[in-house]
């Protein structure tokens, strides 16, 4: 198939998911740098809107909600149309006797690695003075909106991965995934948010753990085709990470 006819294919948005991933990729970049403008412009009527809007007390969950939104979106919309399958998004077809009994040992052997290596990073850091959590979000609650992000993180994750594999110049489960997790990291990578986290001590260790747990559900993915799988260890080894903690900083990444 030529390089014209394939970009002719994916003019079809409703049988095909080229536009969906460029769509959502341009999205993420749009509105990344578009915030970053307008969250360091403090003079002038936009800037004082722009104040009001961050000193609203709502302000929050209007982000964590739009994120959600952006993350789950896509993907329901997608399988909803019959462009992407269940099952290369991780919840169809799953062999829950082998695949996911290997599997859960495989997790269980990532998480325990991960969480020692994640304790020796921390004991390396100061102690952090905003580890008491953020007025907003009280800690059982906490524990429910951990579980909320992770699941919307590997819903996006899920559609990346998803709308590769489906490509009929790639259809293959190993190299989509990997293609799809190369998209995610150019999405980060053009993230002025996150550039300017890396360089921050308190905001570089969840960056740090999201970039983590991408390269590892992805391979996890990748052996048990199973994004329930996938979820269960992320969203234990965020709340491990966490020790039930959340700051604005940690939980309203601009990702």
């Amino acid at each position: 198939m030529g390089f014209q006819t394939w970009l002719q294919i994916q003019v079809n948005w409703r049988d095909e998911p080229g536009l969906w991933l460029l769509g959502s990729f341009l999205l993420y970049v749009l509105a990344s740098n578009v915030a970053w403008i307008l969250g360091r412009k403090r003079s002038g009527p936009l800037g004082r809107a722009v104040e009001s809007l961050q000193a609203w007390p709502g302000s929050h969950w209007l982000v964590l909600l739009l994120r959600w939104a952006y993350f789950v979106g896509p993907p329901y919309a997608m399988l909803l149309l019959g462009i992407i399958s269940p099952r290369w998004m991780g919840l169809g077809e799953v062999d829950w006797v082998h695949g996911a009994g290997t599997g859960s040992a495989v997790a269980a052997a990532a998480l325990g690695l991960l969480s020692l290596s994640w304790w020796s990073y921390r004991r390396a850091l100061p102690v952090r003075q905003n580890d008491v959590g953020a007025p907003f979000a009280p800690r059982p609650l906490g524990w429910l909106l951990v579980l909320m992000e992770t699941a919307a993180l590997q819903a996006h994750w899920a559609f990346c991965r998803s709308g590769f594999i489906t490509q009929t110049w790639l259809d293959d489960p190993y190299w989509g995934s990997w293609a799809g997790w190369a998209l995610v990291c150019l999405e980060w990578a053009l993230n002025p948010w996150l550039r300017h986290g890396l360089r921050q001590p308190d905001e570089a260790e969840p960056i740090l753990r999201r970039t983590v747990m991408a390269l590892v559900t992805t391979t996890l993915f990748i052996f048990t085709r199973n994004l329930c799988l996938c979820w269960a260890l992320h969203a234990l080894f965020e709340a491990w990470a966490e020790y039930g903690s959340f700051s604005t900083g940690h939980f309203f990444p601009e990702t």
